[in-house]
């Protein structure tokens, strides 16, 4: 009988068969679905492109397979193939022209929540994706920025997190001490390797507004809230940067004079005074802050 031992991947279990004597070695490479790139070892010697692989394997042959796959999914052999492809492809890679296909990123690494310490979530920059092993209480890494945003006065805030790669039977997910489900509007979703994700916002953090005078509702000059207007002045005083003013009572001004104050006012006099060229007639407008109205006899 002939002996082989496969190593899919660097540090994983190699998997152990026989096959029967006489099988070509092209035959026993393709029954086992290898990736594009493998060294294999015959009786302890390395195989190089020159080798003749319908090779027929004798008895007590030992063969030594180490499957390194780096991109595209497809059977490495098989029994078409003869020197002269061989000695082609090798001056193909000589002259550069041989395509290297790219394949997806598999790149792991040690994940925090293995550790002892600094168990939070964080984004762990140009690292590789995280490896869970066991039972563990994880804190996923974040792979985007937080996004916050406000709906109905209330501060939502979104985050995308990866756990690890593979699949994990998740449970019991917390926020703090707390369990997400009893928060009000909480709520999480948990997305596997091939499921396709129908939608992921992009949030963009930006300075938040800061020594802005922004004018109050009475302040803007488009759109005008509440309006009265009186040609009843009985009296009026401009002293101490305050303005008096006592007035006939009118229904149109119990809006200013229920509202909670203070609140801001835009107020137009027109007045008319004297010059050396005549009487002047025009409108004062003057921004200011109500905090105070009465009701007398």
């Amino acid at each position: 009988m002939v002996r082989y031992e496969l190593q899919r991947l660097p540090g994983a279990p190699k998997h152990r068969g026989v096959a029967e004597e006489g099988t070509p070695l092209a035959e026993l490479l393709d029954s086992l679905n290898l990736h594009n790139d493998v060294v294999v070892k015959l009786n302890g010697r390395e195989l190089d492109d020159d080798f003749e692989i319908t090779y027929p394997l004798c008895r007590n042959d030992v063969v030594l397979i180490f499957d390194q796959p780096e991109g595209g999914v497809g059977k490495l052999i098989n029994t078409i193939l003869r020197p002269v492809t061989k000695i082609l492809s090798g001056a193909m890679k000589l002259l550069g022209l041989a395509p290297k296909s790219g394949g997806v990123s598999v790149a792991t690494g040690e994940s925090p929540n293995n550790d002892v310490t600094q168990q939070t979530n964080r984004a762990r920059l140009y690292k590789g994706r995280p490896n869970i092993y066991g039972q563990v209480r994880a804190y996923p890494d974040l792979i985007q920025e937080s996004m916050f945003e406000y709906i109905s006065n209330n501060k939502m805030v979104t985050e995308w997190m990866e756990i690890g790669y593979g699949h994990y039977n998740i449970s019991s997910v917390r926020y703090s001490e707390s369990s997400l489900v009893a928060m009000a509007g909480a709520s999480y979703e948990v997305y596997h390797p091939g499921t396709v994700i129908p939608e992921i916002i992009q949030g963009y953090a930006f300075d938040d507004v800061d020594g802005q005078e922004l004018p109050g509702t009475n302040e803007q000059t488009s759109n005008i809230v509440n309006q009265a207007t009186t040609n009843n002045l009985l009296a009026g005083s401009f002293a101490g940067g305050q303005f008096y003013a006592k007035i006939e009572k009118q229904n149109e001004f119990d809006v200013f004079y229920d509202s909670p104050k203070p609140f801001s006012v835009t107020i137009t006099v027109n007045v008319s005074y004297n010059t050396a060229s005549g009487l002047v007639t025009k409108n004062i407008n003057v921004s200011a802050s109500l905090f105070n109205s009465a009701l007398s006899e």
